[in-house]
């Protein structure tokens, strides 16, 4: 038997299921994936505009025929008002075959931990197929505390 209470129950536990749908449903990603006008940058990390620790790995993954020109530059620089720092190659973390180059701060590195503030990368990508290509500067920036 369907009483006045019953139905008043039932249609409260409607109006909560539907606000509860209405809710998923304005749940929006908090951060867009970056799109990079550079075809031959695939990702960095930490992301531009990111608030990161001072360890925190810096790195950049290319699109495939591309590579870091670190012959005839510094091809990874790390720079902090104004002024920037070349990280030699031998510090850097590079898998061939993902493409990636990154720098982790450590103790007897050209830095141990990255500076407070906004930091800057600065790297020189060029055609993996033309040594001779002085390549193109690709820059993104980040926060640190």
């Amino acid at each position: 038997m369907i009483t006045a209470r019953r139905a008043v129950i039932s249609v409260i536990l409607a109006a909560c299921a539907a606000l509860m749908v209405y809710g998923f449903t304005q749940v929006r990603p908090t951060k867009t994936p970056v799109i990079f006008k550079n075809s031959a940058v695939v990702s960095v990390v930490p992301a531009p505009g990111d608030l990161v620790l001072r360890q925190s790995m810096v790195g950049i993954t290319l699109a495939q025929g591309y590579t870091l020109a670190y012959e005839n530059v510094e091809g990874f620089e790390i720079g902090v008002n104004g002024s920037s720092v070349g990280i030699p190659q031998d510090e850097l973390q590079i898998l061939p075959g993902q493409n990636q180059y990154s720098f982790s701060p450590a103790p007897g590195r050209q830095f141990s931990e990255l500076p407070v503030g906004r930091v800057c990368v600065t790297t020189t990508i060029r055609r993996a197929a033309n040594v001779a290509d002085a390549g193109q500067t690709f820059s993104w920036c980040f926060q640190t505390h």
